[in-house]
């Protein structure tokens, strides 16, 4: 399944390196994470909003149709270049845990720093994302799931 990933996770130095990363990918794994009694409907939206802002711009983030995206386009920094399927924040995830489920996600040290890079593709094999991270952004989008779970979500209360 994830062999090609997880056997480049055991040549880099994971305890001083990149020392969450497992408990990221058991988060990225976990498909209840955006169940709406913990999760809410506006934090998506506050979650991908944080997240751009820290480490996005136009060019570098495309979130589109699948025919809109330039997958063939590389870029030299960070990048995400993903299709649409469902909500902005449960694409990203999906693509980044996908990329790694089925070995299409690949580790590399550059010059002390770990960078993944990812691809997900359909069913029918047609490419659907393209990213390239580092692990401090892995981390972030973790720790700041982490920090809006902590914030209360309430449910309106319906009219009898």
């Amino acid at each position: 399944m994830a062999k090609k990933f997880f056997e480049s996770l055991d040549k880099i130095k994971t305890n001083k390196t990149i020392p969450n990363i497992y408990l990221i990918i058991d988060w990225l794994f976990d498909d209840k994470k955006y169940e709406t009694e913990k999760w809410g409907k506006n934090k998506g939206t506050k979650y991908t909003k944080m997240i751009k802002k820290k480490y996005f711009n136009n060019k570098n983030y495309v979130h589109d149709s699948i025919g809109k995206l330039d997958l063939n386009k590389t870029y030299k920094s960070l990048y995400i270049i993903m299709s649409n399927g469902n909500s902005e924040y449960r694409d990203l995830t999906r693509h980044i845990r996908n990329g790694i489920a089925h070995s299409n996600a690949e580790l590399k040290n550059k010059s002390g720093e770990i960078w993944f890079y990812i691809e997900d593709y359909s069913k029918k094999g047609e490419k659907t994302s393209k990213m390239s991270l580092t692990y401090e952004f892995l981390e972030f989008i973790y720790n700041t799931y982490k920090e809006l779970l902590k914030q209360k979500y309430y449910k309106k209360n319906k009219r009898r």
